[in-house]
C-alpha cells in the first residue's frame, strides 16, 4: 500500500502541484487571524512534507528487501531471534548510512525547492528567504550585482556544506568501516 501511495505521488509533477495547492492552504488558514502570519508557512511545510518522503520510503523498501536475503540475516533467523531484535539489532544499523546519504541529499533539494517556490511568489513570502531576497536582488543587479551573488553564494556554499556533512555522518555510521 506505501508502495502504490509513493508511486502516486511520484507521478505528480512537484512544481505545478505546489503552484495549484499552496494558495488554497493558505486561504484555507487566512480565515484564522492568528493563523494568517504563518499561513504561507505551514503551507510550504505541508507540500514539502506531503512531497518529500516517497524517495527515502521507496530507498528504505529496498534496502530492506535486499538485506533480508542476506547471509547474517537467516543466521539470525536460524539461531531463533525475535523479529523486533532482527530489525533493531541486524537491519537498522545496515540502513543507517543510506537513509543519512538519502537525507544529505533531500535535505539541499528541499532548500532549493523552498527557494524557488519563494522565487515564484508561492512559498514563505512574509519572512526573509533565499528566494525572496533573489528576486528582490534582481532589480538591483545592474547598478550592485553583489545584492544577486550574495544569495546565490550563500545557496551554494550552505548546499555543499549539507552534502560534506551527511558525507561524513555517513562515514561515522558506516557498519562497514573500520575507524
Amino acid at each position: 500500500v506505501i508502495t502504490f501511495v509513493s508511486d502516486l505521488f511520484l507521478t505528480l509533477p512537484f512544481l505545478l502541484v505546489a503552484i495549484a495547492i499552496s494558495p488554497m492552504l493558505v486561504e484555507r488558514w487566512r480565515e484564522n487571524p492568528t493563523m494568517l502570519d504563518n499561513a504561507s508557512l505551514i503551507a510550504l511545510i505541508v507540500i514539502l512534507s506531503i512531497f518529500g518522503w516517497m524517495g527515502l520510503a521507496r530507498l528504505i523498501r529496498g534496502e530492506v528487501i535486499s538485506l533480508r536475503e542476506r547471509e547474517f540475516i537467516e543466521a539470525a533467523h536460524v539461531l531463533g531471534m525475535p523479529t523486533h531484535r532482527i530489525l533493531f539489532k541486524e537491519l537498522l544499523p545496515n540502513l543507517v548510512a543510506p537513509i543519512v546519504v538519502s537525507f544529505s541529499l533531500s535535505l539541499p533539494a528541499t532548500i532549493a525547492a523552498e527557494a524557488t517556490l519563494a522565487y515564484l511568489g508561492v512559498g514563505v513570502t512574509g519572512r526573509p528567504s533565499w528566494g525572496q531576497t533573489i528576486l528582490r536582488a534582481q532589480s538591483w543587479f545592474d547598478e550592485y550585482p553583489l545584492y544577486l551573488y550574495a544569495p546565490i553564494v550563500g545557496i551554494v556554499v550552505l548546499v555543499f556544506a549539507l552534502n560534506l556533512l551527511g558525507d561524513a555522518i555517513r562515514d561515522a555510521f558506516d557498519p562497514k568501516s573500520f575507524r
